[in-house]
């Protein structure tokens, strides 16, 4: 019996990004990531301390979270092994690279199986800081290594 994803599904259906903050950054991309299903949206910064989130095939960018000082810009750019001046003049797109292996886990995983295991990862590492520096979690490609975020984002791009 074939398996039921609502996540896998509605990332099927193209989703227009203009309107985003970060969409005149790069609109060709903003569109293609619309066509894969994956829609930017603007949120609150308190609602999630000023970091981007991703949920299902939506990722939430915050204004905090595109903001960036050279150093605080220099640390990202050797965590997360990307150019340091995408990060500096290109804080959206650099955002979208970072959140877009979350939709394919989602769509991987499913809403429920998504939500589930990053709470019991979030629970048996005792906080999701701490879920960053091991690779074998749902956080664990933002440090590790580039070639399993390359396969994430291909994944949610269809690529």
């Amino acid at each position: 019996m074939p398996r039921f994803n609502l996540m896998e599904m509605l990332g099927k259906i193209p989703r227009s990004n203009k309107g985003f903050a970060g969409y005149e950054e790069d609109p060709a991309y903003f569109d293609e990531v619309g066509k894969q299903g994956i829609k930017f949206r603007q949120s609150p910064d308190w609602l999630s301390k000023g970091r981007p989130f991703t949920v299902g095939n939506t990722v939430f960018v915050p204004p905090e979270a595109v903001k960036y000082n050279p150093s605080q810009a220099r640390s990202e750019a050797a965590l997360s092994q990307v150019d340091l001046e995408m990060i500096l003049n290109q804080p959206y797109k650099f955002v979208a690279g970072e959140e877009l292996p979350h939709v394919a886990q989602y769509r991987q995983k499913g809403l429920m199986g998504f939500l589930g295991q990053y709470l019991s990862q979030m629970i048996s590492h005792r906080s999701q800081e701490n879920l960053y520096s091991d690779v074998s979690t749902l956080e664990g490609f933002h440090h590790g290594t580039p070639a399993e975020k390359k396969r994430l984002q291909n994944i949610a791009l269809r690529k």
